[in-house]
């Protein structure tokens, strides 16, 4: 009787892939990739450290374990909106809205671009905030003008 050599399979919190058993010499089939949370499959090692790949073209001559080794998936990136009203003290709009979408996260100054003069309006104060980060949340900045 030929002895056998045998392959089995960590995938390190991956879905569960079925151990294999060949005659030595003969070659093991690469089985179906692992599927993962956030994670996608890259390939399979035969060391736990993950820095020596396997050849699944190699000739079985022993009891193998490989251990999966996967990939961040990237984030998605979310991104936030501010609203930006121009409007006389009594609550009157004098100029078009604008709004300005960012990145969560990233900071943002609207002072230097969005607060500009209106003919015959004199600005007197802004509310909320017009610097900070973007959020998940709608965010609104109003500039306020005295006519």
């Amino acid at each position: 009787m030929q002895s056998q050599g045998t392959l089995t399979f960590d995938s390190k919190g991956g879905t569960d892939v079925s151990s294999q058993a060949v005659n030595k010499g003969e070659i093991f089939t690469k089985p179906t990739d692992p599927t993962f949370t956030n994670h996608t499959f890259d390939r399979w090692f035969i060391d736990k450290a993950l820095s020596t790949p396997y050849d699944f073209q190699t000739a079985a001559t022993k009891n193998i374990t490989l251990y999966a080794k996967s990939k961040k998936l990237p984030e998605e990136i979310k991104t936030g909106k501010i609203n930006i009203k121009y409007q006389v003290e009594n609550g009157k709009e004098t100029h078009n809205s604008n709004s300005v979408t960012g990145n969560v996260g990233d900071i943002f100054n609207l002072k230097e671009k969005y607060l500009f003069e209106i003919p015959n309006y004199k600005y007197v104060k802004t509310v909320d905030t017009s610097e900070g980060k973007f959020s998940e949340e709608t965010q609104e900045v109003i500039y306020v003008y005295k006519y």
